[in-house]
């Protein structure tokens, strides 16, 4: 993955995707998952940039991964307290 302001998929991150849509996860469920996997976590707008994937999707995404129990969420205050909170996501570990 390459870094700058933010984190965006490189080639080796696609490749993960193609193995992981090969095995049956939806696309855009399977580049969330690598997106988190590499950046640790980040909000839902950290993905779309990062993914190139519009909210909708995220969205849809998320909500499948929650439905499966794989992603953590967590609420963060904004800097000036104000407004909703933004929800931070990260895979869940498991052990094997």
């Amino acid at each position: 993955m390459r870094e700058g302001v933010a984190k965006v998929q490189d080639d080796d991150d696609h490749e993960f995707v193609d193995l992981l849509h090969s095995l049956g996860v939806q696309r855009n469920v399977a580049k969330v998952i690598t997106y988190l996997a590499v950046a640790g976590e980040a909000t839902s707008r950290d993905i779309e940039r990062g993914t190139d994937m519009r909210p909708p999707e995220v969205s849809i995404a998320m909500r499948t991964l929650r439905r499966e129990n794989w992603v953590h969420e967590r609420d963060v205050k904004s800097d000036q307290g104000k407004g909703r909170p933004h929800k931070v996501y990260s895979c869940k570990r498991r052990a094997i």
